[in-house]
């Protein structure tokens, strides 16, 4: 289960940075042996880990990640 930081930093996404991210999720579940379900328990650190910022919309996620970090 998410902690209250990442509730919040979930909370403060817009619809579209929400769309984005559960898709760059979904399309990522199973690599490396972890599920989608164990990143969005871990969505902060996982945008601080795999976005790279090559959007703006990817850049906008990242910066609010990071004041939650």
């Amino acid at each position: 289960m998410p902690s209250s930081k990442e509730q919040t930093f979930v909370n403060s996404l817009t619809r579209d940075e929400k769309n984005y991210l559960w898709d760059h999720i979904y399309r990522y579940d199973g690599v490396q042996g972890i599920s989608a379900k164990e990143q969005f328990e871990k969505i902060i650190s996982y945008v601080l880990n795999f976005l790279d910022g090559t959007s703006d919309i990817e850049q906008r996620i990242y910066a609010k990640a990071l004041e939650m970090f």
